[in-house]
């Protein structure tokens, strides 16, 4: 248990610093934003909160291709080829990144961890729970650099769940969980 004042809850806000609590699972449950030292968080807040549906689909597109791309890169190092990701990757297009994504996620989770019966999320496997452990350290890192980028980790692009404080996070994360998957 940590303990933190009034006086060093301020300062940490004075010089731009976020605090992110987590629970007995490693994943944020509470964050503390600076309101006043980021000049563009206004700003930034509002046009985050304007963007309309097309640059929002089209933003998703891309983070889609980069992950897909991210797991060809994954089994290229692992595997020695990307078992046809990349071409993937290259078409994912606005208002269909969830097939392709699914698509490469049907050919990558079997091939990375060489077992066919290997499925994302069962439980009892003990490298779901080590890919969540890993996608948490991430996906809490990825919403503390929203907060310093003055952006709220509320405002989505793609991901909707009303209990989850972060789904931005989730968003911007997509790209980087196969750095999560290639150490599991």
């Amino acid at each position: 248990k940590v303990s933190f004042t009034q006086a060093v809850l301020a300062e940490l806000a004075s010089v731009n610093g976020i605090l992110v609590a987590c629970d007995a699972k490693h994943m944020p449950v509470a964050m503390m934003l600076p309101l006043v030292v980021h000049g563009e968080q206004t700003k930034r807040f509002q046009s985050q909160a304007s963007a309309g549906v097309a640059i929002r689909k089209r933003l998703w597109s891309e983070i889609v291709a980069a992950k897909v791309q991210a797991q060809a890169n994954s089994l290229k190092r692992r595997r020695g080829a990307d078992f046809g990701l990349g071409a993937i990757a290259k078409k994912v297009r606005v208002g269909n990144a969830t097939a392709e994504e699914s698509r490469a996620s049907r050919i990558y989770w079997p091939l990375l961890f060489e077992d066919s019966r290997y499925r994302r999320g069962e439980d009892g496997d003990a490298r779901n729970a080590l890919l969540n452990y890993g996608y948490a350290i991430v996906r809490a890192s990825v919403a503390r650099a929203l907060c310093g980028a003055a952006l709220h980790p509320a405002l989505t692009l793609h991901h909707r769940n009303k209990y989850d404080p972060f789904p931005l996070a989730n968003d911007l994360m997509e790209p980087l969980r196969p750095l999560v998957d290639e150490h599991v």
